[in-house]
């Protein structure tokens, strides 16, 4: 259960790109009563997911305002908390250093530290600009919070589990479809993403055609998004275009092991959302998230990034388990899945409130 919030909180959230999972969380933080206004980039079209309308939740897109605009409507709304997203939008940023020590202020993050030059020049800009502007920074996982600590940022100023996918939609999967799988996993491999090139998309097509060609077997790809990417053709690999979360329940149901190839990936909520759904995983080293949610032999595995005869290998170990082993490994996927909830997510809310 969530608790009313003791007084009325109001939080701004400075938004770039919006996904579902995230307005998941800022939907039950609007049911504890707090206020949630939400300044957004348009809608993607290739996720075009819906923006649901509901009392104590308010969307502006950005475009409509200049930066003056908006800090005039944020002095006017006099929010308890401000969680600007990262450091791309300059009017965003505009907006931080003006209301800085007038309320709480936090830059969410989800850089992995990949230690090239520019991350490393960067950290020393981000150092003596921007950061100073904040009170907090929050972060997804361990990688992010690498980068923050590489920034020069005080770490005992940092929270993580930025990013909560909708826990009880995929919660509810699960318990529909764990009891039918216990039978017997289905043997298609299940891809959920864009259809561009550093998503790994294609990477996985020439792993499973390999997989086929070399030892041809019952096992299908269920491939579900779109892009820029034209889909292959090939007898055993389905292609669903985009469909919104809430009606992924027959896919869900149809396959058995969610493959997350990208090449590279800040984060990747959908490993949590498929974990979530009770999913033995195949995951590239590529994505953040595969830190929290993929335990290497017990839930799934890892492969090298963009390394197409790694990807078959991975594919060849989960076609030669056994039912009952991938049985257990989703289960765990499970467990790992609801490590971050929206209750961790709106505690965190809470605290960066109340620091």
């Amino acid at each position: 259960m969530y608790q009313q919030s003791k007084q009325k909180y109001k939080v701004f959230f400075l938004y770039t790109e919006l996904g579902g999972y995230t307005l998941a969380c800022m939907r039950k933080l609007v049911s504890c009563g707090v206020e949630v206004h939400v300044v957004h980039f348009p809608v993607n079209k290739e996720a075009p997911f819906k923006l649901i309308v509901e009392e104590g939740l308010f969307y502006y897109e950005n475009t409509i305002f200049t930066k003056e605009q908006l800090l005039l409507l944020i002095k006017k709304e006099a929010p308890s908390l401000i969680v600007c997203s990262g450091w791309v939008n300059k009017d965003y940023l505009y907006v931080c250093k003006k209301m800085r020590g007038h309320t709480s202020l936090v830059m969410a993050i989800d850089n992995q530290w990949r230690g090239t030059n520019k991350q490393r020049f960067g950290s020393i800009f981000a150092k003596w600009s921007f950061l100073k502007y904040f009170d907090h920074i929050w972060v997804p996982g361990n990688r992010q919070k690498k980068y923050v600590e590489k920034m020069g940022f005080d770490v005992s100023k940092v929270a993580t589990g930025f990013y909560c996918c909708d826990v009880n939609l995929y919660n509810n999967y699960f318990l529909k479809s764990i009891t039918v799988k216990q039978k017997e996993i289905p043997k298609r491999f299940l891809y959920v993403g864009r259809y561009f090139d550093y998503k790994g998309i294609t990477d996985l097509w020439d792993a499973f055609v390999r997989f086929q060609d070399e030892s041809p077997n019952e096992w299908e790809l269920w491939c579900v998004g779109t892009g820029d990417l034209e889909p292959i053709k090939h007898p055993k690999i389905k292609h669903f275009g985009f469909i919104q979360p809430e009606e992924m329940e027959s896919i869900i149901n149809g396959c058995g092991v969610f493959v997350m190839p990208s090449r590279f990936d800040q984060w990747g909520v959908a490993l949590q959302e498929f974990s979530i759904a009770g999913f033995p995983l195949i995951c590239s080293d590529r994505v953040g998230a595969s830190d929290t949610f993929l335990m290497q032999g017990e839930n799934g595995y890892s492969f090298q990034g963009e390394v197409v005869n790694d990807l078959v290998k991975a594919m060849k170990i989960i076609r030669d388990t056994t039912n009952s082993d991938l049985h257990m490994m989703a289960e765990k996927s499970h467990q790992l899945g609801m490590t971050i909830t929206a209750e961790s997510w709106i505690q965190t809310v809470y605290k960066l409130i109340d620091h």
